[in-house]
């Protein structure tokens, strides 16, 4: 069986895909026994390349997965040019109810948050020995304020702020919390800024 690609380039390829499925198991793995010894240590590995600025793109496969106990809201507010600030308020995702078990992009999105949010959380978890600097140069950091300022300012604004929040479930009583307050974010264009 030929593709017309050289047997090297070929191979390469296929011990690529080999090794990101591989990779991929064992993130699946150390995510479904995060207790485990192992899997503390797999963490911090993977910790050791996001935070300094490179990122490995693992998917974590949670399609069919548990409910968890709590999830990660996303909620942003905006400083109007009088100094007010807007009420936090969340990043909603519209789709049409009945579609939804057929195609629902909007779901997508969600997990992206979820996951920029946990990736987030977890650098923070650990930054007793960070810079503040590597914090905010995380990429699920970057990535969180470009999703915040990806939703439309009011005209009036002049910077966006976002808050991860931990909600509950209706059957559970604790109340939410807060998790992470980020600075303000310029929301005017930088070619207005000259």
């Amino acid at each position: 069986m030929s593709l017309g690609i050289e047997p090297v380039f070929s191979a390469t390829i296929i011990v690529s895909f080999a090794l990101f499925f591989v990779l991929s198991i064992v993130n699946q793995l150390a995510l479904l026994f995060g207790n485990a010894k192992g899997a503390r240590s797999w963490e911090r590995l993977l910790m050791q390349f996001r935070v300094r600025g490179r990122s490995i793109y693992l998917p974590v496969w949670t399609f069919f997965s548990w409910v968890p106990d709590f999830n990660l809201r996303l909620l942003i507010r905006d400083r109007l040019d009088d100094g007010q600030l807007t009420p936090w308020r969340a990043i909603n995702y519209v789709c049409i109810p009945w579609a939804r078990c057929l195609w629902n992009p909007d779901r997508r999105r969600e997990k992206a948050n979820l996951q920029l949010s946990a990736g987030l959380l977890t650098v923070l978890a650990r930054a007793r020995d960070l810079n503040p600097d590597d914090i905010f140069a995380s990429r699920d950091y970057r990535a969180l304020v470009d999703i915040s300022l990806g939703v439309s300012p009011s005209t009036i604004s002049v910077s966006r702020q976002f808050m991860i929040v931990k909600t509950y479930f209706a059957y559970d009583t604790r109340p939410s919390e807060i998790c992470f307050i980020s600075p303000h974010s310029s929301t005017t264009p930088s070619s207005q800024l000259l």
